[in-house]
């Protein structure tokens, strides 16, 4: 492990910069829209699109990769991140959002397929488990002390959608400045949902189950927050501490 590491350490910080950036934007984006009084429907509607995003980049993606590679894939996922992130404060209706977060999603998932990627052509059989929990435990943690960087500035303006994208932009840097090798992907191949159900019918039923709790949570999370009648400290500690204590059972 501590030959890998090094190699490693550029895509960690890059994801750990970006997940700052990202777990902010998603807390804010549910309130900005409480604050706005969109309808719960709406809300859950546009929540969704981000999860409906990453589905269609999942099927999409592996083509683009194969095309440009992984790091022109992973610089363009930044940018259509970061683009979709700002836009959000400049055009605050429910139709262009619904396609915002879509897009958020999308360019999440980009970022995600590439790094995963990268580490495992890194990591050996020997070290793979600890250079994947590694990753998690960056992404958790960078998510859950996200939040905190609610209180920075209020929800109603623009300042905290505009620190996001600096994030996300930020966390491009690591990655692109890496003397890591890019990965290698070997031949594409498509997997539906009866295999893994064939394989392990628990673990793919636990797999939707805890995305349906876990999507609930952050994006509607905020939103119980506050309406029980938390402040901006006190919803930030809501998600960040148990996002973290999550990070922490693991």
């Amino acid at each position: 492990m501590s030959k890998t590491f090094p190699q490693i350490a550029s895509l960690l910080l890059g994801m750990g910069i970006v997940q700052l950036g990202n777990g902010l934007l998603t807390t804010v984006i549910s309130l900005r829209m409480k604050i706005e009084q969109f309808p719960p429907e709406i809300i859950g509607l546009v929540l969704a699109c981000y999860f409906a995003g990453q589905m269609v980049a999942a099927r999409t993606l592996p083509r683009i990769v194969e095309r440009v590679g992984p790091v022109r894939t992973f610089v363009a996922a930044a940018a259509l991140l970061a683009a979709a992130a700002l836009s959000q404060i400049l055009l605050v209706t429910a139709v262009v959002w619904t396609v915002l977060r879509a897009a958020t999603g999308y360019g999440m998932a980009g970022l995600n397929m590439v790094v995963e990627s990268w580490l495992n052509t890194r990591a050996t059989n020997e070290n793979r488990g600890e250079v994947l929990a590694l990753y998690m435990i960056m992404v958790y943690l960078a998510t859950g002390l996200g939040q905190f960087l609610l209180n920075v500035a209020s929800p109603a303006g623009f300042e905290l959608f505009a620190l996001a994208t600096v994030l996300i932009t930020l966390g491009l840097i690591p990655v692109a400045l890496t003397r890591a090798p890019a990965p290698v992907f070997g031949e594409r191949s498509s997997l539906g949902f009866r295999a893994p159900y064939r394989i392990s019918p628990l673990g793919l039923v636990g797999v939707l189950g805890t995305g349906l709790v876990n999507g609930s949570f952050y994006g509607l999370g905020p939103i119980f927050a506050r309406d029980i009648g938390l402040d901006d400290m006190g919803v930030s500690s809501f998600m960040g501490v148990t996002i973290i204590a999550g990070l922490a059972m693991q």
